[in-house]
């Protein structure tokens, strides 16, 4: 299939965004804990790309997070950027696949099927143990 790969960072133009919806899927590579800014307050002095993830998605591709992070899981409702996101569409949240396990599992996915619902479906079942259960809470021991 046809599927991007797209690290977020500080002033991502929106119209890159735009740009890509001749793909079947995008990974976005979220910073923190799985987000991008999507301007929730209408900060003028923001570019937000919640419009053009909306789009996207409207318009047919499945737009999947990941962390950047080697160990994160992300967790898409903590802040309203991110509850944005799922609102929208966007799969992942929850998930603690690396940002490689989400494209190569995107891509053989969407070779399945691109009806929206079993995508997400889909990506959100542990495969081949690319989602963790339980995130291991590690200590530090003086």
């Amino acid at each position: 299939p046809n599927v991007a790969m797209l690290y977020a960072h500080p002033n991502l133009s929106p119209k890159l965004l735009s740009k890509m919806s001749d793909y079947d899927g995008i990974v976005i590579v979220g910073m923190g804990l799985g987000h991008v800014s999507t301007n929730p307050f209408n900060d003028p002095k923001v570019q937000g790309l919640g419009k053009e993830i909306k789009e996207l998605i409207q318009s047919g591709v499945s737009v999947v997070m990941s962390p950047q992070a080697i160990y994160g899981r992300i967790c898409m409702r903590v802040y309203t950027t991110g509850r944005m996101l799922i609102d929208e569409g966007v799969i992942g949240d929850g998930a603690d696949w690396t940002p490689e396990a989400a494209y190569t599992k995107l891509c053989w996915v969407l070779s399945q099927t691109k009806e929206p619902k079993k995508v997400e479906k889909m990506m959100m079942e542990n495969i081949a143990g690319e989602i963790s259960e339980i995130s291991a809470i590690e200590t530090i021991e003086d």
